[in-house]
Parts: C-alpha cells; sequence; structure tokens
C-alpha cells in the first residue's frame, strides 16, 4: 500500500508483529496490543430468481480479542454481499455486486462499511433493466463501478472511513489495500490490510478513542471481501 510522505509525523506506528503469512487468521502483536482468539464463523448463502434475474446474498461473522495490560476488548464483525444477475443466454451475463462491513468492539464503538456506486465516467445514468415471469417481476439496475466507504462511531464521536487502493508505484488494484480514518478530512488513522498489515494513529488520541479505534481497525484486517 502507498504510504502517504510524512505520516510518520502526525502518527504514531502500530507495527504487526509474529503473523503468519500462511494462516492470516492467526493471533499477532500490534504494536502494544495483542490480537488473539480469531474465530470464524459460518458463511450462509440464499438466493431467488424471476425468470433470467437471480438475486444471491451471502453472509459471515468473525470475532477476535484486542488486549493490551490485561485489559480485553471483544471484536466482532458480520460480513454481507448481494448480487444481481441477469442471464442473457448463450454463456453471457450482466450484473453486479455489494459489499458491506459491520464490526462492533464492546458497546460503545462501531464501524460500518460498504460499496457504493461511483459515478459513470462517461455520465450516463445507471441502466436498468425490467424483466417479467411468472406474475413477478424484477427490475435491477447497474452501474460503471464501486468503493468502499463508511462511517466509524466511538461514543458520540463519528468518523469517516475511505478505502485506499494505491500500491505503491502509483498502481491502482480493484481490492482496497487498506482504509483512512478522518473527521473533517483530517487524518485520523489508517490501516493496511495487506499481510502482515500496519496501523497509524494520530498522536494526541485519548486512550479510549485509541484503544476502540485500534480494535476496530483490527477488524478491517480480517475482512475479506470477496
Amino acid at each position: 500500500m502507498a504510504v502517504p510522505h510524512g505520516i510518520e509525523n502526525k502518527a504514531d506506528h502500530l507495527a504487526v508483529q509474529d503473523r503468519s503469512q500462511f494462516l492470516p487468521d492467526s493471533g499477532f502483536r500490534l504494536g502494544e496490543y495483542r490480537v488473539s482468539d480469531v474465530d470464524r464463523g459460518w458463511t450462509t448463502t440464499t438466493a431467488e430468481s424471476v425468470g433470467p434475474v437471480s438475486n444471491e446474498t451471502t453472509t459471515g461473522s468473525y470475532s477476535y480479542t484486542l488486549s493490551k495490560a490485561g485489559e480485553l476488548l471483544n471484536g466482532r464483525c458480520t460480513t454481507g454481499e448481494t448480487g444481481q444477475h441477469v442471464d442473457l443466454g448463450s454463456g453471457w451475463s450482466v450484473g453486479e455486486e455489494q459489499h458491506g462491513l459491520t464490526c462492533s468492539c464492546g458497546d460503545q464503538a462501531k464501524l460500518v462499511i460498504s460499496t457504493d456506486d461511483l459515478e459513470s465516467i462517461d455520465d450516463k445514468e445507471k441502466v436498468q433493466i425490467t424483466y417479467e415471469a411468472d406474475g413477478q417481476s424484477a427490475s435491477p439496475w447497474f452501474s460503471a463501478g464501486e468503493v468502499y466507504r463508511g462511517r466509524l462511531f466511538i461514543g458520540n464521536d463519528s468518523f469517516e472511513v475511505t478505502a485506499l487502493y494505491e500500491a505503491e508505484g502509483g498502481i491502482n488494484l480493484s481490492e482496497p489495500l487498506g482504509y483512512r480514518v478522518s473527521r473533517s478530512r483530517a487524518f485520523v488513522g489508517m490501516v493496511e490490510v495487506l499481510s502482515p498489515g500496519n496501523m497509524w494513529l494520530a498522536k494526541g488520541l485519548s486512550t479510549h478513542v485509541r484503544d476502540h479505534m485500534s480494535c476496530l481497525m483490527t477488524g478491517l484486517m480480517f475482512y475479506r471481501p470477496d
């Protein structure tokens, strides 16, 4: 992941240690914290269709523990993926998917992100196709692209979350390499989700905000969009 120049002057770096490249769900050290007890639940999928239009929803969950000096924060995350596809025949189809993640750490901190539609580069409106079959109808919309964004809440404080796609060398990839947390466009935190991972927190954060933000951003390190 491309790391902004000068970030070391305004943020503390929480380096990842002892994380296995072959066991991404294993525990590890994160600066002053210890991440442990990672547990993934079952993934379930439901599907329905109307004529050539199909809708599919997949949900999953995982949990983990963030600890420091005997104090524990339990993180819990729920993932979701919805997709709409139209069978055009002869092996051709069109469709789009939306992904989302919700994480909580205790009862005072929550993070929610999802993929939002991007504007089309040629200013065309999104296309809607309507099909009817067996007395039912479906009208999926198809858009130009997606990007992850969302919000992070700690007590009464609210922050913006945006995905980072730029790798070193200026290359943009299709899946998030990390996420930036900000408030009124001011930097608050950043996490790299490529294994083994990295995290940065703005200097001067209170212990309460620092602990809960570290816990929530750890949930992003275990997230697998696909």
